[in-house]
């Protein structure tokens, strides 16, 4: 009988904070994406374009970062930039 009171005590109060969690979750929880750069929808900070498969461990990705585009190459050694956009003009497409 003295387990049965601090037990129930405990329940309840657990499913005080579970309620309380599964209420402010929702609200909280696009928040904090947003503030770590992973939002969603129109006012994400990068979008991925394709990736595609090489081989069964390797994998080209085109970001788009801040309207750049990136071409990653991914591989269980770890990733490398392979192309990255420049805001100058390329010397080719100069017109003379």
């Amino acid at each position: 009988m003295e387990f049965l009171f601090p037990a129930l005590k405990v329940l309840v109060s657990l499913g005080i904070v579970l309620i309380l969690l599964l209420l402010i979750l929702p609200r909280v929880g696009n928040y904090l994406l947003r503030y770590k750069g992973i939002s969603t929808g129109s006012g994400a900070s990068f979008r991925l374009v394709k990736v595609q498969p090489i081989t069964r461990d390797i994998y080209i990705a085109e970001l788009e970062i801040k309207g750049k585009t990136y071409i990653l190459g991914i591989s269980g050694k770890g990733i490398d930039v392979i192309y990255k956009e420049d805001d100058k003009e390329s010397p080719d497409s100069s017109d003379t």
